[in-house]
């Protein structure tokens, strides 16, 4: 274990994203180092009112683009502009929302299955096939 824990410093969506990413390319499993460091915040915000150094830390996206107008002459070769990928979503979301999807997924297609015509519908198509037969 790294004894720097970086991901206690990061924000828990970033810290999140990362995990994840980690854990879909078999890189490193990071969720149980995210719970470790939830309950330590836990403890500490219960055991007194002090604010610790990291709940103080100047909070950053290191993802944010880059600004400064002197040195991106020096940095804009090498700077990958972050995108969001789907496949992040996917992992992120729970087992249980997966599911539920899929229920109302299914759900739909059988309803769209099963769709019975009523009178007008099958009217019109019949005088459709009349006016057909009337021309030819």
């Amino acid at each position: 274990m790294c004894q720097l824990n970086p991901l206690r410093y990061c924000l828990a969506p970033v810290a999140t994203a990362f995990a994840g990413v980690t854990r879909t390319y078999q890189l490193a499993y990071c969720h149980t180092v995210l719970e470790r460091n939830a309950r330590r915040k836990l403890a500490t915000v219960y055991g007194h009112d002090k604010s610790m150094p990291e709940e103080t830390a100047e909070t950053f996206f290191p993802f944010d683009p880059y600004l400064l107008k002197i040195s991106k002459k020096y940095i804009e070769a090498n700077y990958v502009v972050y995108q969001s990928n789907d496949t992040e979503d996917y992992v992120h979301s729970s087992a249980e929302d997966r599911l539920s999807r899929k229920r109302r997924d299914s759900e739909m297609v059988e309803e769209d299955e099963f769709i019975i015509l009523d009178k007008r519908q099958k009217y019109l198509e019949i005088s459709k096939s009349q006016d057909f037969d009337k021309q030819y």
